[in-house]
């Protein structure tokens, strides 16, 4: 007897892709804790200053992180074109090219016929 499979178990096999992050720009004022050490008392400062915009990043689990200005945006590495994730195994899947729309696409074609059938042209739907 055959075993059927279901919408369901179909959907279960295709992968997950993802940014590794996207940035948003955050617009207002907010509170930033700055923190020193003043060396004559020897002890830790706390100062709580205003803060103009910035950056919010966000990840896929979930997770953010504010980014102040663009120096830091650049030294973290959040100015470059965001990776691509397989969130099943944590494993870059490439650099979008196009919109992740395309992707999906080609990874399914190549997921559901296991075989490579991308050539770069964006199927009809």
């Amino acid at each position: 007897m055959p075993s059927s499979t279901t919408r369901e178990d179909d959907m279960t096999q295709l992968q997950v892709i993802k940014p590794a992050y996207e940035v948003h720009p955050f617009s207002g004022t907010t509170k930033r804790r700055v923190y020193g050490f003043d060396k004559k008392s020897r002890q830790l400062t706390v100062e709580e200053v205003d803060a103009e915009g910035g950056y919010m990043v966000y990840f896929p689990k979930g997770h953010s992180i504010r980014v102040f200005d663009d120096e830091h945006l650049k030294v973290l590495g959040f100015d470059q074109p965001a990776k691509l994730i397989d969130m099943e195994t944590g494993e870059e899947s490439g650099e979008a090219h196009g919109s992740l729309r395309q992707h999906s696409r080609r990874v399914t074609r190549r997921t559901k016929s296991g075989e490579n059938l991308d050539d770069g042209k964006e199927a009809s739907a």
